[in-house]
């Protein structure tokens, strides 16, 4: 390796330390010594004007070639050079270095989850510890094509889990300390979120994030959590808590696959959103008709199968295929079968 090819890697390893602020100044002290010296050594055709200037300090520190503009007079020329190309190539590579690391910080925010996502609004939360279950879950609401086009932030605790889907624009991705530290719930706008799904690692850690996370979001905002024993489900009713939530229901489905064979894959389907027909729900305000002509006029128009109806939003007052002449008015969620979600002012 040759004296200057190790002066220039010296310069550029020590450049390359420094914070941008000073690079800024060193790469501004370079450009303005350098015109003085221009200037001291009579290279007018090159400091005559400032974009003439400007090119020949580019060009030159950047070893691109100088073209139109050089130094000339003999040694002059070597004291020029010295300056621009033995200093101002250290800069120049620094330069290039700095920019290439801001780049690759950039992406890689996106990518491990370190990006501040507080001035998300309307989005989807998704608090969970294993990549195939929140994969599978963003794969399900992706596949909802009429859905309102909300961003869907995936959020874990564990180090050793990446963005699930990186190429898509809509999913984002945050790695936190602590489900519960206030500073992450800020980072991640809690508060400002339409939708909290939670499925972490245990039924404990499930209840007790649930419990936490609803006296943090908004009135507004629709929170689902799942649970292997329906005992933690009870708790959350006696609390009086809005929380939607799921169980396996593994004994009530192996009966009915025992007595009704092929019910597994009904159940299976009408959740799935990639295959056939799935339970949609629509909340439709100042309806005023009854069950059977509902049911009729979506069917024939549209084809599709409204199979219950509902007065609140959790399903509590659920009833499946009620009488014909039952009469609806005022706010009904609407449980319906179809290949893809429907417009709410369909069922008016």
């Amino acid at each position: 390796m040759s004296v200057f090819s190790l002066f220039v890697r010296k310069l550029v390893h020590h450049f390359s330390r420094v914070s941008w602020k000073s690079l800024t100044l060193i790469a501004g002290l370079h450009y303005g010594i350098g015109y003085l010296i221009c200037d001291w050594t009579a290279q007018d055709h090159i400091v005559d004007t400032w974009y003439h200037y400007f090119h020949f300090w580019i060009v030159t520190i950047s070893t691109v070639g100088y073209g139109d503009f050089y130094a000339q007079g003999g040694w002059n020329t070597i004291f020029v050079d010295i300056w621009f190309i033995g200093f101002g190539l250290g800069l120049f590579g620094s330069l290039l270095g700095k920019t290439a690391e801001f780049i690759f910080q950039l992406i890689n925010r996106h990518v491990q989850g370190m990006k501040n996502f507080s001035s998300l609004t309307d989005h989807i939360i998704i608090f969970s510890n294993s990549r195939l279950d929140a994969q599978r879950i963003i794969e399900l609401l992706l596949a909802d094509a009429n859905r309102v086009n909300r961003t869907i932030l995936f959020c874990t605790t564990q180090s050793d889990i990446p963005h699930p889907m990186p190429e898509h624009e809509s999913v984002e991705f945050a790695r936190l300390t602590d489900f519960k530290a206030e500073d992450e719930m800020v980072r991640i706008n809690l508060y400002g979120a339409k939708r909290v799904i939670i499925s972490t690692d245990s039924d404990d850690e499930n209840l007790a994030l649930t419990v936490h996370v609803t006296g943090l979001v908004n009135e507004s905002c629709h929170i689902a959590t799942h649970f292997d024993d329906e005992n933690n489900i009870e708790s959350l009713e006696r609390l009086k808590l809005p929380v939607e939530c799921s169980t396996s229901n593994r004994v009530e489905q192996l009966v009915r696959a025992s007595q009704d064979h092929g019910t597994t894959a009904i159940i299976n389907q009408l959740l799935n959103t990639k295959v056939g027909m799935t339970l949609f729900v629509a909340r439709v305000d100042n309806i005023d008709t009854t069950f059977g002509e509902l049911k009729s006029r979506i069917y024939q128009t549209y084809g599709a199968d409204v199979i219950g109806i509902a007065l609140d939003e959790l399903g509590k007052s659920l009833e499946i295929l009620p009488t014909g002449d039952t009469q609806l008015s005022g706010t009904v969620f609407i449980h319906y079968l179809y290949n893809q979600r429907l417009q709410a002012s369909y069922f008016s």
